[in-house]
């Protein structure tokens, strides 16, 4: 049985708003977030990453979430998750 799972990598750098997107350090912390992800998604492999998603908001830290799936062992089938109006 799959399961989806998500990674977030993410690092919190403090700016000033009339300072927003011109340090350059930003964006070298920025290219070591899509490295990283891109490390784990080869350790995983491509073939089970669902989506890539960059977050960049106006007041927060840049962030990069990778969707993948995983395999769960059989002992875990039994953990099914049910709508409340779903009838068994």
């Amino acid at each position: 049985m799959k399961r989806i799972r998500h990674t977030v990598f993410t690092k919190s750098v403090p700016q000033p708003l009339w300072a927003a997107k011109v340090n350059p350090q930003w964006e070298k912390d920025r290219e070591r977030l899509r490295e990283r992800a891109e490390v784990f998604i080869n350790e995983i492999g491509a073939a089970n990453v669902v989506s890539l998603i960059e977050h960049e908001p106006r007041f927060g830290p840049f962030s990069v979430v990778v969707w993948w799936l995983e395999e769960s062992p059989a002992e875990q089938r039994d953990l099914v998750i049910r709508a409340a109006n779903e009838d068994a």
